[in-house]
Order: C-alpha cells, then sequence, then structure tokens
C-alpha cells in the first residue's frame, strides 16, 4: 500500500464536515443575534484621600497633575453634598441611578432605562486601608467626605480599621493576639521572630503593624533595638521573596542584606566526588561547560544546550556542575519549569519564582522586579534550567529582554551563563487545544 503524504487544510476539513441542525439553519435565516450582552458593568475605583491614580502621556506628567484628579469615588462625595436622594444609596449600586461623565467628571441622573451594574474594584487584604475603606462603602451610603466613612456613632476613628472594626464590618485580632501570646509564654526572642514571620506569609493579615507593635519587646532581643528584630524578620520574608513593606511593616533602618558563606572547600570535595561517578558522556560535557566559563577553553561559550533522554544522568551531571561553579566562586540558580523537577536540584527553585515571571505570557512583556528582585539577577552568574523543553519561547524571550534591560547588555541574556538541559522527546509546552504545529511554534526550538 502506498501512503500519500498530502498536507491536511484543517479549515476545509472543518467546513466539509460542519453540521448545522434545522434551528440554527432556521436561526440563521431569519438572521437572529447570534449573541448579546446583557448588562454593561461600570468598574467602581477605591482610593485613599489623595491617593488617586493619575494616567499620562510621557513628558507630560506635570500637565496630568494639574488637571483636576477627580474620580468616581470623589463625584459621589460631590453627588451626596449636592442632591440629597443620593444619599441613601450605596456607592456600589450607584450607577444604577446615576452615570459617569466623564468630560465633566460628575454623577449625573441616568435619563435612560440601561442594565449596567457597579462592580468596586478588588483590593488585596494586604492594602489594610484600602481593604477595609471598601468594605465600609459596601456597608454605609450617603457619605461626602472620608471623615463621614471614619465616623461611627459621632466618634471619629484615626483609621479605616478601626472604624470598620467598630461597625462591626470585620473582626479584630483577638485571635492571633491569643495564639502569638500562647506562644510568647514558651519561645525566645529569635524563635518569636520566625513564628511571627511564617504568621505573617501564611495568614496574610491586614493588622500586621497592629500585632507587631504589641508583641515588639518579645520579639527583640535583649540589649538589641526593635529596628534590629524587625531586620531579622526582614531577612527571613526575603527568604520566601516577600518584605516588611508587603505587610503593612515599616522597612527596617538598617537593614542590610545578610552575608552568605559558601564553604568552598565542601563544594570542591563534594564535586571531586562527582566527577569519580562520571561516564565519558557525561565527563565530556562537564569539561566543555567548566572550561568555557572559567576561561580555559579555545572557543567559550554562553549558552548551553544538554540533550539526553530521560534517565541518562542530566540531573547528577547538574549537581556536579552546580558544586563546581560554586567552588569556584560563581554564584549559580538552578531552576526547573515545574515544582516536581526543581526539589531534585541543589537549591532549586522554579522559574517563575526565581525570575517572576507572569502569569499570561505576552510577545512584549517583561518580569516585572522590585529592588530586591533586579540585584538578585545582577549578582547571579550561571542559571541551570531544567526540563528546557517544556519551556515555551514566549518565557526565554521575557527573561532574555528583562535581563539586558537589568545589566544595560545586548548580548544574550545580558551576558549571563545559561545552562539548559532536557528531552525534546518528552512532554513539549503545553498550550491548550492546540495543534502540533502550534505546539511546536511555542517550543524553544522556534527560535
Amino acid at each position: 500500500m502506498e501512503m500519500k503524504n498530502e498536507e491536511t487544510d484543517e479549515v476545509q476539513k472543518y467546513v466539509d464536515s460542519r453540521y448545522v441542525g434545522p434551528m440554527e439553519a432556521a436561526w440563521r435565516l431569519n438572521e437572529l443575534p447570534l449573541h448579546d450582552r446583557s448588562h454593561s458593568v461600570i468598574r467602581l475605583p477605591v482610593h485613599l484621600n489623595g491617593q488617586q491614580y493619575v494616567t499620562f502621556q510621557e513628558g507630560q506628567k506635570e500637565d496630568a497633575v494639574r488637571k483636576d484628579p477627580k474620580t468616581m469615588l470623589l463625584g459621589w462625595f460631590d453627588l451626596n453634598k449636592q442632591d440629597s436622594s443620593a444619599r441613601q444609596i450605596l456607592y456600589s449600586d450607584l450607577p444604577n441611578s446615576y452615570s459617569w461623565r466623564a468630560k465633566d467628571k460628575k454623577w449625573i441622573t441616568r435619563t435612560r432605562n440601561a442594565k449596567v451594574v457597579g462592580r468596586v474594584v478588588s483590593v488585596s487584604p494586604r492594602d489594610s486601608e484600602r481593604f477595609h475603606l471598601k468594605l465600609i462603602l459596601s456597608r454605609i451610603p450617603g457619605a461626602t467626605c472620608y471623615e463621614d466613612l471614619r465616623t461611627h456613632e459621632n466618634v471619629l476613628h484615626k483609621t479605616f480599621r478601626e472604624a470598620a472594626i467598630a461597625m462591626g464590618l470585620t473582626e479584630c485580632s483577638d485571635e492571633a493576639i491569643a495564639v502569638l501570646e500562647e506562644a510568647a509564654k514558651t519561645l525566645m526572642p529569635n524563635q518569636m521572630r520566625r513564628f511571627f514571620a511564617y504568621y505573617l506569609i501564611g495568614d496574610e493579615p491586614s493588622d500586621a503593624r497592629q500585632l507587631w507593635e504589641r508583641f515588639e519587646l518579645e520579639m527583640t532581643d535583649f540589649g538589641d533595638t526593635s529596628s534590629e528584630a524587625l531586620c531579622d524578620i526582614e531577612a527571613m520574608l526575603n527568604t520566601e521573596n516577600r518584605t516588611c513593606e508587603d505587610f503593612g511593616l515599616n522597612k527596617p533602618d538598617i537593614f542590610t542584606a545578610p552575608v552568605i558563606c559558601i564553604d568552598i572547600g565542601s563544594h570542591s570535595q563534594k564535586c571531586h566526588e562527582i566527577e569519580e561517578k562520571f561516564n565519558e558522556d557525561q565527563l565530556g560535557v562537564y569539561n566543555r561547560v567548566i572550561g568555557s566559563i572559567s576561561g580555559e577553553c579555545q572557543q567559550p561559550a554562553q549558552c548551553f544546550f544538554i540533550d539526553g533522554p530521560g534517565g541518562t544522568g542530566k540531573t547528577f551531571l547538574y549537581t556536579g556542575i552546580y558544586h563546581r561553579l560554586l567552588a569556584m566562586n560563581k554564584k549559580t540558580a538552578c531552576v526547573a519549569w515545574t515544582g516536581i523537577a526543581s526539589i531534585l536540584l541543589p537549591c532549586g527553585t522554579t522559574s517563575h519564582r526565581f525570575f517572576n515571571l507572569p502569569i499570561q505570557l505576552n510577545e512584549e512583556g517583561i518580569c516585572f522586579t522590585k529592588p530586591r528582585d533586579k540585584r538578585r539577577l545582577q549578582e547571579v552568574d550561571v542559571v541551570i534550567w531544567d526540563e528546557a523543553s517544556m519551556i515555551p519561547r514566549k518565557a526565554l524571550e521575557i527573561i532574555d529582554r528583562t535581563l539586558k534591560d537589568v545589566m544595560n547588555n545586548s548580548l544574550p541574556f545580558g551576558g549571563k551563563t545559561f545552562i539548559l538541559g532536557g528531552d525534546f522527546r518528552q512532554v513539549l509546552p503545553v498550550v491548550k487545544k492546540a495543534t502540533r504545529s502550534q505546539i511546536v511554534s511555542e517550543c524553544m526550538k522556534s527560535l
């Protein structure tokens, strides 16, 4: 039997095999609408006094600041001052009766019946004041200023959180206080600081500042200052890529990154033990990579790809390279596309966590780097990346653009050495409902 290798026209194949039933045919013949939108969604901003967002073109920042920065929330305050009927309407229900005129930046009475839904923007509980302001806005109508929202039973509270607790809109931190009080009875200050740091990461309380102020003495060693204790908490949070500022705590005044001591002798001994167990192929790749990085190779390279079927010892080779590079005082990071693969690497982590890759990868995006993340990327010398066959093409392009920008270097990956490894015989990038050609185009081989 002779097999004909003909290209498949998927579009024509879909048209030829498509089935249109009598109901759909009648609907289309009568030109009835196939889709419709039931309601318009109006996004209502939430911001603190003087902290509204301002958009501007590059070079026009001063003009944007001089313009009237009135938002829908400030317009709601003005409307309640002028219209008594509006004082009975909650902020989230306002679009049902009023429409926002962007040109004049004010709410006007809605003249036509329209299906609209007001949605207050999402606010993270870590942004404590805005989060509790949103809670109050969803319960209290008729406010004419921020002070009205912080007033309950003729008492003006200092913060929106205190006002929300007084109104019964949120629970106070009695349970967290009880837990920390019990821990303070048995834990030493350094243990208390560690307990508090992991509590912040796990629970993400909105009142972290109040908890710190209450248990500040219990977390401070005798003879040390509270700032030194906060520095220790900052260092613990940094290991999880977080900071004190993420939880509303003050940034330590005297914080310096902890000095990491590398036992070069220990790493050198480990790499010698691994070298003795290498086979011929592993030793050849090992010498080529180390020779290029150390400058002993006549044709040094910056990017490597280690290809091999599963079970041929790639992870063992990565471990040997890692210890040799640390013995050479080279800062090395081991990453992988999946969490399962990362735990097999020495000090491994996922590529999303190390590079801060966005969830949605696009053609022109970059990694959003905070100052400490930027510093980490600048300091690393070599990146070992396992399971590279699963890396989408866009991820590598984003990392390449980010490192070029961070290092101010036009070389690939900003001049960093990348050691990629994987097996293209296994899983390729996962693309939902994609054809074979689409999956291949998303692979790093299409670069």
